[in-house]
């Protein structure tokens, strides 16, 4: 049995990854109806440990910029974090969210998760969230450089004249489709995603080849 190449390795796991997505279709598949929050302004998010994902290009409907507010003790769990670490993070600015729920989101102050596990007091952090049952929750992002999304480091591009661009570039249509990024953009997106730009670009020429041949 001859083993799989790389680019084909990679559409296997697009295939197992959207198997995964299809047995849960219908939670994913059933719309936020409001953003519901807590007299303070907070909002519990879920975390999906055992949906793995990319960043990119899998469109994430929620997405919020903030800082780390605070850092519980690790309790040990039996998912594949092996602990759960629960936290709270201030919302600084809500990058995307869909027209009907903005005034829900406008009033999210801070976002309360058990998937806080390699972040610190300080730290800045974007997170995506999908729907999950009705309401918005984390994904286990295999990509990312936190279990909650991207921590944004101060040394890097992103951190500082690209910042601007990319957050505006979430909340535009072309966000998620590789077709649409300007080399500019798709490069900005490695700096958050580098894995998930170099399977979205892998799979993108492996499907143009099988429709030459």
């Amino acid at each position: 049995m001859t083993g799989l190449t790389a680019p084909r390795m990679f559409l296997a796991i697009a295939a197992l990854t959207l198997l995964a997505d299809l047995a849960v279709g219908e939670s994913f598949d059933r719309p936020v109806e409001e953003i519901r929050t807590t007299n303070e302004g907070e909002y519990n998010a879920g975390f999906m440990h055992w949906h793995a994902r990319s960043l990119f290009p899998d469109p994430a409907e929620f997405v919020v910029l903030g800082e780390v507010l605070s850092v519980e003790a690790p309790v040990s769990v039996s998912d594949v974090r092996g602990e759960a670490v629960d936290g709270r993070l201030r919302v600084d600015r809500i990058v995307t969210c869909p027209d009907r729920l903005r005034e829900d989101a406008a009033r999210v102050r801070t976002l309360a998760s058990d998937c806080f596990n390699d972040l610190e007091v300080g730290d800045r952090v974007l997170v995506f969230m999908v729907r999950y049952e009705g309401s918005y929750a984390i994904p286990r992002y295999w990509g990312a450089n936190s279990t909650m999304g991207f921590r944004v480091p101060e040394s890097k591009k992103i951190g500082f004249e690209g910042e601007e661009v990319f957050l505006d570039l979430l909340s535009s249509d072309r966000a998620w489709s590789l077709d649409l990024l300007t080399p500019d953009e798709l490069r900005l997106w490695a700096e958050v995603d580098p894995h998930g730009v170099a399977f979205a670009l892998i799979a993108d020429r492996e499907r143009e080849k099988m429709q030459d041949d």
